[in-house]
């Protein structure tokens, strides 16, 4: 080939490439005339911006529907006319007072002047930088003015709080190292739905001769205090084990109050609350004038028995919370017995534990300072407030999520497993009582609500979940009326009524530990997947109207049945057509 004709050869096909383009071009162009007009009309700069946050919003698997919140709920877009919605036990969001939107809960305490505050949740919170001073939880929970209670610890030192940094409640809970002295500790942390303040107990008490007290001043002007029904007259001391309600506008809660130590015991322990003489000291938060001739005093008495058998160290609480609760936790029943029917098949009622950890399983204890064994069953309860699923939606999956902390297996015989049962009938889904414990669900073979019966020797730290069958999916609620989707979760011996073996001068057991703390982190929680059932629409004609690059469209609901095509190719100036054709 001579060179003139390499030249002609070359300069054709750089004109062809051109041509080629230059068609591309325009076929863009043509094709995308929505797009380009968008992208070049004036004050629309961020046009691009916001094509490529869709493509991004797209790009992601789950798209959250922040407008379907709900206080234990969130809800995801996942595609294909699906949703997916995780359900806590507790509350993980709150109502901003000034947006009226949900946020998601945020219980950091914040350094103030006065020590520590918080104020993203449906309660606030201003602890004090030493512990004899005033603790203030402020109700904000739903609608109307907000509501203070506030209490001030007695016979503790001037002792300096240090905001804890390093552990699960990381800048969420408060230490007053030895504030009452003889190495007892005052903990205050900061919950989803409340704030514990917890007695820490770090040593046995030296005098075991009475009952171990701590008490309270506590501001109850123009409550009334609700406990079992009553209202307390104040006239005299009154004595509970139950959750008392203080009453003005709203309700404030204290839950029911508890004692444990660090091998997992635990029960119900009193209170006391009286009124005496105000002695008008100073700092009484009624230098206002009002009602200075009441004082009030909460007192917790601790069981000296309890004590002296307890491992140290030991703890005890008192929740203050804005709403009834979570009534999950578990079970559990031991009669100081080894006779294994009497206690699984007993109907007198057992113990309940929630403090922010749950049992399930079964063990043989060995006390051999007291010269028997013990056998001890645990059943948990989870149950969860399904109403925020759509009443129309058609539920295709749900799994029951259990973050697990522990698992102890010494009878790996093949019916050391783990499964959801149901439905549970604890007397209250809000409260856990003792005489639950053989509510949840029939004491021999209960039914199973999922097919995944996880082995303990399988199990994991950490997250685990359970596939609910047909069966478990029937038992979700999704009407206000009824709205408690109620869980049991029992270990295999105790569900096919087999006893697990004993071995002399031993502990024998297999059980499963899982969080109930009302937080995301490690909170149990129920995924359910459902298929919405949308309405689609329909134009009133099929000539779509030019307005500066956007599309003035009219149409109207019709019925779900009815097929109508809809195209979108902007989000800036959308186009629809009633045949797909745009």
């Amino acid at each position: 080939m001579n060179t003139k004709t390499k030249k002609q050869t070359q300069k054709t096909k750089k004109t062809f490439l051109f041509l080629s383009f230059c068609f591309l071009i325009s076929v863009f162009c043509f094709s995308n005339i929505s797009f380009l007009s968008n992208l070049f009309q004036p004050n629309n700069n961020h046009f691009l911006t916001e094509n490529i946050s869709s493509i991004k919003e797209v790009e992601a698997k789950d798209k959250e529907l922040t407008d379907e919140r709900t206080y234990n709920t969130d809800v995801f877009d996942i595609g294909d006319n699906q949703k997916k919605y995780k359900i806590h036990v507790g509350h993980i969001n709150y109502k901003d007072e000034e947006t009226e939107q949900f946020e998601k809960i945020d219980t950091t305490l914040i350094p103030s002047s006065y020590g520590w505050e918080m104020d993203k949740a449906s309660y606030h919170l201003e602890l004090p930088e030493y512990a004899d001073d005033w603790f203030k939880f402020v109700n904000d929970f739903e609608d109307g003015e907000q509501e203070t209670t506030a209490m001030k610890p007695l016979s503790v030192s001037h002792t300096k709080g240090e905001l804890i940094e390093n552990n699960d409640w990381n800048k969420k809970k408060v230490l007053y190292k030895n504030a009452f002295g003889n190495n007892i500790d005052l903990e205050v942390v900061a919950k989803n739905t409340g704030f514990d303040k917890l007695v820490v107990i770090n040593e046995k008490p030296k005098d075991m001769e009475k009952d171990l007290e701590f008490s309270f001043e506590i501001n109850l002007d123009d409550f009334e205090v609700e406990s079992e029904g009553e209202i307390w007259n104040e006239e005299e001391p009154f004595e509970t084990s139950n959750r008392i309600i203080l009453k003005k506008l709203k309700d404030t809660w204290f839950r029911e109050f508890r004692v444990w130590d660090s091998e997992g015991k635990s029960g119900k322990i009193k209170v006391r609350i009286e009124k005496v003489d105000d002695d008008l000291q100073e700092g009484s938060i009624r230098e206002d004038g009002a009602n200075k001739n009441n004082k009030y005093i909460f007192t917790k008495i601790l069981d000296k028995e309890f004590l002296e058998n307890a491992v140290y160290p030991v703890y005890t609480d008192d929740t203050v919370s804005y709403y009834a609760g979570a009534g999950d936790g578990y079970g559990s029943n031991t009669l100081n017995s080894n006779n294994w029917n009497a206690i699984h098949d007993d109907n007198s009622g057992g113990s309940s534990h929630f403090s922010g950890l749950a049992t399930v399983g079964t063990g043989w204890l060995n006390l051999l300072a007291l010269d028997y064994s013990q056998l001890e069953i645990y059943r948990g309860f989870v149950p969860i407030d399904t109403s925020n699923i759509a009443d129309d939606a058609i539920i295709e999956s749900a799994s029951l999520y259990l973050y697990v902390t522990d698992v102890l297996n010494d009878d790996n015989d093949g019916d050391d497993w783990i499964n959801v049962v149901g439905e549970t009938t604890q007397n209250d889904p809000t409260q856990l009582g003792g005489s639950d414990y053989n509510q949840c669900g029939a004491v021999n073979n209960p039914i199973e609500g999922s097919n995944d019966r996880k082995d303990l020797t399988d199990m994991s730290i950490g997250w685990n979940s359970w596939e609910l069958n047909t069966t478990g999916i029937g038992w979700i609620k999704k009407t206000v009326d009824n709205p408690y989707t109620m869980l049991g979760v029992r270990e295999g011996h105790d569900c096919i009524d087999s006893s697990i073996a004993t071995t002399p001068d031993s502990f024998i057991e297999d059980k499963m530990t899982f969080s109930t703390f009302e937080n995301e982190s490690n909170g149990s929680y129920l995924e359910v997947i459902t298929t919405n059932t949308a309405p689609s629409a329909t134009f009133d004609n099929d000539f779509l109207t030019w307005e500066a690059g956007a599309v003035t469209v009219n149409y109207n609901i019709i019925d779900v049945n009815d097929v109508c095509n809809i195209s979108q190719t902007a989000t800036s100036g959308i186009e629809y057509s009633t045949d797909n054709s745009t």
